[in-house]
C-alpha cells in the first residue's frame, strides 16, 4: 500500500521544545516562502539543532524534586536558602548551569551567558546581524 503522505510529510528532529520549537515552525515557514521542498526544509531545521543555546531559570524546585534530578533534602535547603539554579538545554540533554540565590541574580546569569555566547560561540553569526534571541517565561 502507499502512503499517500510519502515525500510531503517530514518528521524534523531538532532535539527542542516550547520557544525555540515555536522558532523552527516560524523558519519553516520562512524557507517555505522561499520555495524551499519538504525534505530540504527538514534538513536545514535539523542542521539548526546545534547553532541554539537554552538557557531555564529555574523559580522553584519543586519539579526538579519530582523528576528525580534533585532530592526532597536538597529541595528543601534550597528552597530555604532561595536557590534559583540556571539550567542549560543542549539537544537532548539538560544539565545545571549555574546555582544563585534569588531569580533576580539567575536572571543576571542568563544574560550574561547569552553575552557570552554572542561573544564566542554565535558572534560569526552575530556580526553578520543572522542571530534571533526569544525569552520566554
Amino acid at each position: 500500500m502507499v502512503n499517500k503522505y510519502e515525500g510531503k510529510v517530514f518528521v524534523v528532529d531538532h532535539g527542542r521544545a516550547a520557544t525555540p520549537l515555536h522558532r523552527s515552525i516560524l523558519d519553516a515557514l520562512e524557507l517555505i516562502e522561499e520555495g524551499y521542498i519538504a525534505v530540504r526544509i527538514k534538513e536545514i531545521l535539523e542542521e539548526q539543532r546545534n547553532k541554539m543555546s537554552i538557557y531555564i531559570g529555574v523559580d522553584t524546585l519543586e519539579y526538579l524534586k519530582k523528576g528525580g534530578r534533585i532530592t526532597p533534602a536538597a529541595a528543601a535547603v534550597g528552597s530555604v536558602l532561595h536557590i534559583k539554579p540556571v539550567l542549560k538545554l543542549d539537544v537532548g540533554k539538560l544539565d545545571g548551569y549555574k546555582k544563585c540565590r534569588g531569580f533576580a541574580k539567575a536572571r543576571r546569569i542568563m544574560i550574561d551567558a547569552l553575552k557570552e555566547d554572542l561573544d564566542t560561540r554565535f558572534k560569526e553569526w552575530y556580526d553578520r546581524n543572522e542571530v534571533c534571541i526569544m525569552a520566554a517565561s
